[in-house]
């Protein structure tokens, strides 16, 4: 699985990019048919509220994509979001897959 990560409006470093490739790796045990996965982290600056931590997650499979986004005050939480509804919604559809073909 090939995991792609950008930063917009300021400059990645190592250990965000290692934690990124970490927690997306946890991935991959929902789906074996996963090409690849696009992190997008933006920080959002605010001359009163500070800074503000935008992550967005695609999880790109053969036949179907998977969208998650979350704002947070720290990078890594709003990571560690981004990864739980990615899960959440690889769940969905594994249970979704596995009931369907219970029915036939």
């Amino acid at each position: 699985m090939k995991t792609i990560i950008t930063g917009k409006d300021f400059q990645l470093t190592a250990p965000i990019k290692a934690y990124v490739e970490r927690q997306a790796a946890k991935l991959e045990k929902f789906r074996k048919d996963i090409q690849h996965v696009k992190f997008e982290l933006d920080i959002e600056r605010h001359h009163r509220k500070g800074e503000n931590y935008r992550v967005e997650g695609w999880v790109y499979c053969l036949r179907e994509t998977f969208e998650a986004g979350e704002h947070a005050f720290d990078m890594h939480s709003a990571v560690d979001r981004v990864i739980e509804k990615l899960v959440r919604q690889l769940e969905q559809d594994k249970e979704k897959r596995r009931s369907s073909r219970r029915k036939v």
